[in-house]
């Protein structure tokens, strides 16, 4: 990573690399597979804002699945037709009454 980090030059632009890094070994990822134990760690690294290594833990692997499954679930109820309504929510400053955005809810 502190190679990565080094600025180079290409085409007359001064450029910096950042890395995700997941690492697994077999104390830690157990009878999970090596590959899919560094790749839970990298999502890791890349959700607290990257440019970090992480060592696999068993709950990452967990959460991962549990992401997935909800990801799944989210897209299959898009499909059926009422499953999800939108519902929006302005954000509005107190001072003011200003509305300062809106958000979007999809609720079941």
């Amino acid at each position: 990573m502190a190679t990565l980090a080094q600025p180079f030059e290409m085409d007359g632009r001064h450029l910096r690399l950042t890395a995700s890094v997941g690492i697994a070994h077999t104390d830690n990822a157990g009878a999970t597979d090596l590959r899919q134990a560094s790749d839970a760690a990298m999502y890791v690294a890349k959700s607290r804002g990257g440019n970090q290594a992480v060592v696999f833990a068993p709950t990452m692997h967990d959460a991962r699945r549990l992401e997935a499954e909800l990801e799944q679930d989210l897209r299959e109820a898009l499909l059926r037709d009422g499953e999800l309504t939108m519902w929006y929510q302005p954000v509005v400053r107190v001072s003011d009454r200003k509305v300062l955005t809106v958000e979007a809810f999809g609720r079941s």
